[in-house]
């Protein structure tokens, strides 16, 4: 997959921030508007709702508005006829009270009962004169005789009040009654007011039709639902797809809880789905007042004023995808220039002639001129450019003179193993047989070995170490071996020879370098090994037989050969019996690390020392080499590693030829 350019990288930056901006602005915005949407929503429910019951209140109050005016002619006229029936009382003779009093009831039309204060009935008609008998009792619960009984009348003058009689078993007819005291009487007035209850259908006709002119007028949403219901389960006036079924869908239990709390507003499942709604109980007809409205269509609004509002985001991303296209292209101009000259470069031979000429055509072309960061950035990158070709010219005169070093390293390593014996087939003599091996941590190392024969069948042998690595370190190794040659080929033992490079080293040593110095002389016939240790690690002697176990050679002639001018070396010696093997090393096998800076140790070596019973001395070493490289794993080697292994056989043992080396 080609990867995106910094310019594409930067439009798209653009668009990701302008949409993650307009994110808060969507989700409060859609939050704001479903908020004042609902609220609005719910106010528009809330005012249809109560112009439905204001509308239903005031219809009825103007029915009974029409009934209260009819009931109050009614009691004007009842006043009146009293006032007459008082004056007739006041101002006739008794003889004729009688008479004008029938005339004066029969002339209203009205139901009348007349008792003096003793209770003499001056007049009764035929239906007072029932209620009388039969003990009716008005709305109240008073009998209607109390009110004829002078004792039984706790008024002043007038009192009004309504009973309900049966009329030839009918009906109950609704009469209003008035009753006067007059001094010495009691006037009971009754009118019939069954006309009025006549109008109570036409008034329920005009209610109902005011109110499905209100429903018709009511401005709702297409899934909005109103309905009117009456005790018996019947729908007034309804309005919306589903008003006929609101009714039921409501049900009972909620319709008795609305007749118990007079109105409920909340929010539910309702008709199988879930919606705002309100109910509201009219008393006076036994009516609830029931509306509802679907949850999401009060949402409805804020969810297309979002995507609206998505939309118009997308496209101001667009715009700004645009817009920060042509400004990137015009901030990436001469970043794309240091861009071009940063692949010239990539693709630059250095090791061409007038390197310094072409790359400064190269840099050439680099906005170096411009005072904001991409100058100090051009700036920046030429100085590198430049530097980068003198550093280039050094490592080319470097590599030429590291090419010169390992020649003569090479060179040196050469010589180095030119002055060593060499042990690649080992050596043997009559009554002895030896292995050796040096490998330099370096190319050119310190340590050292050396394997020859003197007269009257005896062996030398030699191995050293000394301080440093490198050149110095093989100079100096070369001087000692030379020293140490000569002193033994002059006739010196090994303390002597030992005490002799020491003085010798010690005179003119400058920079303090030493050498730890192990020299033995056997003798082949006898097994007798004359040595000398200057601060050498200790040999080992492996006996012959498996049951005895490994030796350690501990005793020290003297110091280190080299750090001393005047220092003594005694001459030590041991006797080797047949088949027993010494090995002789330098530092670098018991001090091998592994990754973890962990010693192999004189344990690691007498483990594999201890291995080696009747293995020939190249043998030994091989084992040796193996268990050093086990232990130190991946880790790098750290020092020079030398080995010298000799096995003494007898001195009957390996008269052949003579040729020891």
């Amino acid at each position: 997959m080609r990867p995106l350019s910094l310019r594409t990288k930067l439009v798209c930056t653009l668009a990701v921030i302008v949409s993650i901006a307009a994110c808060p602005l969507i989700y409060f915005g859609y939050v704001d508007t479903l908020e004042r949407t609902v609220s609005a929503a719910k106010d528009k429910f809330e005012k249809n709702n109560q112009i439905l019951e204001e509308q239903l209140s005031l219809s009825y109050l103007d029915g009974q508005t029409l009934v209260t005016e009819k009931a109050a002619i009614e009691k004007d006229d009842i006043i009146k006829q009293l006032d007459a029936i008082e004056h007739t009382i006041l101002s006739s003779e008794f003889g004729d009270l009688h008479n004008t009093l029938k005339f004066t009831a029969d002339a209203w039309g009205t139901h009348t009962a007349i008792v003096s204060e003793w209770g003499e009935y001056l007049y009764l008609s035929p239906l007072a004169t029932r209620m009388i008998r039969q003990n009716v009792s008005d709305y109240l619960g008073v009998p209607f005789r109390s009110y004829l009984r002078s004792e039984g009348s706790n008024f002043y003058r007038d009192y009004f009040t309504f009973i309900r009689i049966d009329v030839n078993d009918r009906k109950k007819v609704p009469f209003m009654i008035a009753v006067r005291k007059i001094t010495g009487y009691t006037v009971l007035i009754m009118q019939n007011l069954d006309y009025l209850e006549e109008l109570q259908p036409k008034h329920m006709q005009l209610l109902e039709g005011h109110l499905r002119d209100t429903v018709r007028a009511l401005e709702i949403g297409p899934r909005t639902n109103f309905s009117v219901v009456a005790s018996d389960g019947r729908v007034v006036v309804s309005k919306g797809p589903d008003g006929e079924t609101l009714g039921k869908a409501v049900g009972k239990d909620l319709l008795d809880s609305v007749r118990r709390e007079g109105r409920i507003k909340d929010s539910g499942l309702l008709q199988g789905e879930e919606k705002l709604y309100s109910l509201a109980y009219f008393r006076p007809l036994d009516w609830t007042i029931i509306s509802s409205v679907p949850m999401n269509e009060i949402s409805r609004p804020a969810e297309a004023y979002a995507q609206k509002l998505i939309g118009m985001v997308i496209g101001l991303s667009w715009v700004v995808a645009l817009l920060g296209l042509l400004m990137v292209s015009w901030f990436l101009r001469p970043l794309n220039k240091v861009s071009n000259t940063a692949r010239r470069l990539e693709a630059f031979d250095f090791l061409q002639d007038n390197t310094a000429e072409r790359l400064r055509e190269l840099i050439s072309h680099l906005p170096q001129h411009q005072r904001d960061e991409i100058g100090h950035v051009s700036r920046a990158f030429a100085s590198m450019v430049m530097a980068l070709e003198k550093n280039i010219k050094e490592l080319k005169e470097s590599v030429a003179r590291q090419h010169n070093i390992e020649g003569e390293l090479n060179a040196a390593h050469e010589i180095q193993l030119g002055m060593l014996p060499d042990a690649s087939n080992g050596f043997r003599a009559n009554g002895m047989e030896a292995a050796a091996v040096m490998n330099a941590a370096k190319e050119v190392g310190g340590d050292f070995y050396d394997v020859f024969e003197l007269p009257d069948d005896r062996e030398v042998l030699i191995l050293g170490d000394v301080s440093g690595k490198g050149v110095s370190a093989a100079l100096f190794m070369c001087v000692t071996l030379t020293l140490i040659r000569n002193a033994i080929s002059d006739g010196l033992m090994p303390a002597q020879a030992v005490k002799k490079v020491n003085d010798q080293l010690a005179a003119n040593n400058p920079n303090m370098m030493f050498v730890t110095l192990w020299v033995g002389i056997l003798d082949r016939r006898t097994g007798r090994l004359v040595y000398a240790n200057g601060g050498h690690c200790p040999p080992a002697i492996l006996p012959a037989s498996p049951d005895k176990p490994v030796r350690w050679v501990r005793d020290i002639s003297g110091p280190l050969v080299g750090a001393f001018d005047i220092a003594d070396f005694n001459e030590l010696e041991t006797t080797l019996e047949p088949g027993d093997v010494c090995f002789v090393y330098s530092d670098g096998v018991s001090e091998a690390m592994d990754e973890e800076k962990h010693l192999f140790g004189e344990e690691g070596m007498i483990k594999v020392f201890e291995s080696c019973h009747g293995v020939p001395p190249q043998g030994v070493i091989d084992a040796m080499m193996a268990g050093i490289e086990a232990h130190r794993g991946k880790a790098e080697q750290s020092d020079d590693i030398t080995m010298l292994v000799f096995e003494y056989l007898s001195g009957a043992e390996g008269a052949d030829d003579g040729e020891a080396h």
